[in-house]
């Protein structure tokens, strides 16, 4: 249960948008410095997913057809707002 759990810290984070960097291969020595640079990160079960509302609403170079939203379920909260239900939007 550990082990999906973290599984599903990192592919959150990996999904939240980042601003540009000069190297988006920066090394952290800790998961405590990553955290301290993270706006949302949260222990959840994903429990549906669909695709994102279109309507342009970001413009990143993506097509809206290429968004989607999947619904947590959150565990614990570690940053960010303190819910029982977040949606994450990302790429497929």
């Amino acid at each position: 249960m550990l082990t999906r759990s973290l599984a599903l810290i990192v592919a959150t984070l990996a999904a939240l948008p980042l601003g540009a960097e000069a190297c988006s291969c920066m090394v952290y020595d800790t998961a405590e410095e990553k955290l301290a640079e993270t706006e949302i990160a949260f222990i959840g079960v994903p429990e549906d997913m669909t695709r994102a509302p279109a309507a342009g609403e970001v413009d990143d170079g993506f097509a809206d057809n290429d968004r989607y939203q999947t619904r947590f379920t959150v565990l614990r909260s570690y940053r960010g707002p303190d819910a029982p239900v977040l949606d994450v939007s990302h790429l497929l």
